[in-house]
């Protein structure tokens, strides 16, 4: 009986908000103490059981590699809404049992700028990886969400290796 109390005491509290944004303010701390960067959000909301948003997250890179060929820019990912719909048993992977199950993924007025930086790169890349670039390994899958929703987003691929294009040039520049 006491158990019992217990459990839907937490669930009761997991639905104040002061006491979801201090929990996931720890889960960012953790998450973004090996990145390159930062992660921040505006607001964020559990619904019960299953659904987690996010608004105004945004990823940002503390050290934009520059080129002559583009202006960098810190801002990795933006997203005014995140919602991704899930069940308990698909976070399994979070512990590195297989893939992370999302059943459904909501992307609203986003914005991503990625940076290929040579040699199989890129700031995502070098953003979360934790020490020195190691090969490219097939780990199997990190994610396995069965379908994603965007709407309104801005895609920006910049290739800092490139040579400056003539204006006279067409097709694309890889």
């Amino acid at each position: 009986m006491g158990l019992l109390m217990v459990l839907m005491l937490c669930m009761l509290l997991v639905q104040v908000p002061a006491v979801q944004n201090a929990v996931v303010s720890e889960v960012l701390a953790h998450v973004t103490r090996d990145i390159k960067g930062d992660i921040s959000f505006g607001k964020i909301k559990f619904l019960p059981f299953r659904t987690v948003m996010v608004r105004d997250l945004l990823i940002t890179d503390d050290a934009p590699l520059e080129s002559s060929a583009f202006t960098p820019k810190d801002t990795v990912a933006y997203a005014r809404e995140l919602m991704a719909t899930f069940s308990l048993k698909g976070l399994r992977g979070i512990k590195g049992n297989g893939p992370v199950v999302i059943d459904r993924i909501s992307l609203s007025d986003a914005v991503v700028n990625m940076v290929s930086e040579g040699n199989y790169s890129s700031n995502f890349k070098r953003l979360f990886s934790k020490g020195e670039p190691k090969p490219l390994q097939d780990k199997g899958d990190v994610f396995n969400i069965s379908k994603v929703s965007i709407r309104n987003l801005r895609f920006t691929l910049a290739n800092i290796k490139a040579e400056e294009v003539s204006p006279h040039d067409t097709g694309i520049n890889w």
